[in-house]
């Protein structure tokens, strides 16, 4: 079975201890305290979408849909990050690109 890849942009921030990571292309977001369990929500919430179901019915992994508007301002945030981390590499926890695929019921990550 052929797999297919889409390219999902995600723009993250962290804020009183906890990171918010934003799917630009789905428009939802997840958090969590910590970076890492952040991103396993994104993953598991892109995987989830793509394969039909709402964001947020997944109970296990949180997320929550975001207004068309504030994907704008975070896309406009996410490619002034991309911009600067050519400049200064600091800034590479707060935006990345997740490959998200489907293969048979397994979800292939970058």
């Amino acid at each position: 079975m052929r797999k297919e890849r889409i390219l999902l942009h995600v723009y993250g921030e962290q804020r009183d201890s906890v990171w918010t990571l934003t799917c630009l292309d789905l428009a939802f977001a997840s958090r969590a305290t910590s970076l890492m369990q952040a991103k396993v929500y994104v993953r598991a919430n892109a995987h989830a979408y793509l394969d039909g179901k709402l964001v947020g019915e997944n109970i296990q992994f949180p997320a929550t849909p975001v207004s068309a508007a504030v994907v704008t301002k975070l896309r406009m945030k996410y490619w002034l990050a991309r911009l600067w981390q050519r400049v200064d590499g600091r800034t590479r926890d707060h935006i990345y690109d997740e490959v998200v695929g489907l293969a048979d019921k397994n979800p292939v990550f970058s």
